[in-house]
């Protein structure tokens, strides 16, 4: 029985990696590096329109997309060991942070704070709020925005050879 355990545990975490690292991407936004990037390799080298502009809603419904398919009871271990939880795989104490300095559980208590650790609307709503007080804070997740590019209104200079994207280094203090 414990070896069934095992593979269907096996079975889901790859599952999450192939939509994870496999699904396919929103199209960038004209407006941000990975967007002009994504413009010049469909068209040619030519700069083209790539879509739409892209809301900032739909950009973190994008971004749970990528980061977990869209699923609320996921929790990853990263490389330095330390674990990421819900549909936008938010980091325990980034969570908590947030939570508290937009107040977003008044009166709760740290329990009843966490118990929203897997709540999907709740994450983007934080994740919402997080990029609109301060647009840099798409860092939070950055390998994956060099997958799906810039949230909408970043409005980050960028040229061939550096950007933001190009410039951001793995520490592991600024995952969510």
């Amino acid at each position: 029985m414990r070896d069934i355990h095992r593979l269907i545990h096996l079975s889901s975490r790859c599952t999450v990696a192939f939509l994870v690292f496999c699904g396919e991407p929103a199209a960038p936004s004209e407006t941000d590096c990975a967007g002009r990037d994504h413009a010049r390799a469909v068209s040619g080298g030519q700069h083209s329109v790539a879509g739409p502009a892209q809301t900032l809603a739909q950009w973190v419904d994008a971004l749970a997309a990528a980061e977990s398919g869209n699923r609320e009871n996921i929790a990853s271990q990263d490389h330095d060991g330390v674990y990421n939880y819900g549909c936008l795989q938010f980091r325990e104490r980034t969570f908590r942070h947030f939570v508290r300095k937009f107040k977003l559980a008044p009166g709760a208590n740290s329990e009843e704070v966490m118990s929203r650790l897997y709540d999907c609307v709740f994450q983007k709503r934080l994740a919402l709020r997080m990029i609109e007080e301060n647009p840099e804070n798409w860092k939070y997740w950055r390998r994956t925005v060099k997958r799906i590019g810039l949230p909408p209104g970043t409005g980050a200079a960028c040229d061939e050879n550096s950007g933001p994207l190009n410039e951001i280094k793995d520490r592991s203090t600024s995952q969510p």
